[in-house]
């Protein structure tokens, strides 16, 4: 079942006391942490509670200390909000809250390609073809906007 199917309620509603937040932001569920960042579903709070899923990327309490790691998230910031293409995740905004430096960015309702793989075990030659270009895309159309 899709995360957005299991979170109705959260979608809509105002934030609980204890939510962090970080500007119109509020985070959700942590999907996942990697060496520099947290990434969070998060809800972006509009104007009369038309509210929508995002993903924020979070850049972590000790890389947000290192001026480096800092100059690499914002120079991250800038490249992606540039980016336009069916296949690259569209970013919306980056900002800072509290010292916390973030990235707002698209949220794709479905299934993981890992997620897929547990059930699947293995695509057909067709399908992982299909996968690959649509990859190579969205990578080709990334590299020559840099």
């Amino acid at each position: 079942m899709p995360l957005s199917a299991q979170l109705p309620d959260a979608i809509g509603s105002t934030p609980s006391r204890g939510s962090t937040c970080l500007g119109k932001y509020r985070l959700l569920a942590r999907l996942g942490t990697g060496g520099m960042a947290e990434v969070y579903l998060a809800v972006a709070q509009g104007a009369m509670n038309v509210n929508r899923l995002v993903v924020v990327k979070r850049l972590r309490d000790e890389q947000a200390d290192d001026e480096s790691s800092r100059t690499m998230f914002l120079n991250e910031a800038r490249l992606a909000a540039r980016l336009a293409h069916p296949n690259v995740i569209q970013t919306f905004e980056a900002g800072t809250e509290g010292g916390s430096f973030y990235l707002a960015m698209e949220y794709i309702d479905g299934k993981t390609l890992k997620d897929i793989l547990r059930t699947q075990k293995k695509f057909s030659l067709a399908q992982s073809q299909e996968i690959l270009k649509q990859l190579l895309d969205g990578l080709q159309y990334a590299h020559g906007q840099g």
